[in-house]
Formats: C-alpha cells, sequence, structure tokens
C-alpha cells in the first residue's frame, strides 16, 4: 500500500484523477487508474518484477496510453526495451519493510464468494482478503470470552441458589455467565431446584 500511495501522491500532483483497483473495460483489475483530460494511464505496484508477469500487464494494458510499474527500490527490474508506453519509478521503502506471503486453499464455493466480493466493491482479491481479516479481527475484539469452572452438581446448586436469593427474574444464561457454571449444569440445576419449589418458569 506504501507503493500505491507514493505513485497517487506523485500523479495527484501531476493533476491526474486517480482511481485505485478499478475493473476495466477488459475486465482486469489494476492497482489504479490515472485519468487527465483524455489520457489514461495504469499504475502497477509490484515487490517482484518477474518477467512473464511484465509482459503479460503490458499485453493486457495495451489499450491504454502508459503503464506505470512502481518497485522498491531494491527490486530488479528484467532487461526489457523500454518504450514511451512503460515508466518504471523506484520506492524508497527504507529497512522496515516486512511483506508475509500466505498460501490459501479456497474451495470453488470460497473462490466464487471471493470474486463476487471483489467485483461488487471494486478491489483487488488480495485486498478483499486483507479487508476480511481486518473485519474479523475487530469482530473477535469485541467478543467476551467466558471460561467455565469446573463444579460438581452440589456446589452448582448452592451457587445457583445464592444467587437467585433476591431477586424475581433470571435468566438462564444469566446465571450461567455470572458464575461462569457451564450452561447445561445450569439448566439441569434450574429443573430440579423447580421440581424442589425453589424456581418457577416463566409463563
Amino acid at each position: 500500500m506504501r507503493l500505491l500511495q507514493f505513485a497517487e501522491n506523485k500523479l495527484k500532483s501531476m493533476h491526474y484523477e486517480v482511481t485505485r483497483f478499478p475493473r476495466l473495460e477488459n475486465k482486469k483489475w489494476a492497482d489504479a487508474l490515472a485519468v487527465r483530460g483524455g489520457k489514461r494511464i495504469i499504475i502497477e505496484c509490484l515487490i517482484t518484477a518477474p518477467e512473464s508477469i511484465i509482459k503479460r500487464k503490458l499485453q493486457n494494458y495495451r489499450s491504454f496510453d502508459k503503464v506505470i510499474f512502481v518497485l522498491p527500490s531494491t527490486a530488479r527490474f528484467p532487461p526489457i526495451e523500454k518504450t514511451d508506453k512503460m515508466e518504471v519509478w523506484r520506492f524508497d521503502v527504507g529497512p522496515t519493510l516486512k511483506r508475509n506471503i500466505y498460501p490459501v486453499s479456497l474451495a470453488a464455493r470460497d473462490r466464487q464468494a471471493l470474486d463476487e466480493i471483489a467485483a461488487r466493491s471494486k478491489i483487488s482479491k488480495a485486498e478483499a482478503i486483507r479487508r476480511a481479516i481486518q473485519q474479523y479481527a475487530e469482530y473477535l475484539r469485541g467478543l467476551e470470552v467466558i471460561t467455565y469452572r469446573k463444579v460438581s452438581k452440589k456446589q452448582a446448586k448452592r451457587e445457583i441458589q445464592r444467587y437467585l436469593k433476591g431477586k424475581d427474574r433470571v435468566r438462564a444464561d444469566e446465571i450461567s455467565d455470572a458464575l461462569r457454571i457451564d450452561f447445561d449444569l445450569v439448566n439441569k440445576t434450574l429443573l430440579k431446584l423447580w421440581g424442589e419449589g425453589w424456581v418457577e418458569p416463566e409463563r
């Protein structure tokens, strides 16, 4: 993303209108599209630049005015003949750049879902996966994890009776969370207390 931000800032300073992750008329995705007047420039940010990938992208974007490849200053660019339709920009990422690659195996249903998310959100598949991870992490941060204690039936009964004193209405899940007693054990204990006349179910 730092490479893309670098390219975006540079192009905006040159008065281009920049769109991130556009879906193009050839149904391909690019990292960004810069437009000024009638001129259209594709921006592709790469950590590495294998010759086969560069040639394929140049072929895919041949209908555009130019393709700008943005790479880290340390990345090697293949010995491809430079033309007016191609530029290479270098960005000094410094010593702190780290990029971990995680191979992910997706079932056909998951691949289809990923395609739909990327298409509807107008983002790349990699960006869709990153956002899904971030959203799930936020969801997990909001969860309260309760670890149940191991208690005997007698101890559970005593603690539940103590908890119920002075309360007119209490739900079973509330008792389970408050006392950290397994929900199934709470239900069984409440049934026993009902039989003893201690509690009555809500009607």
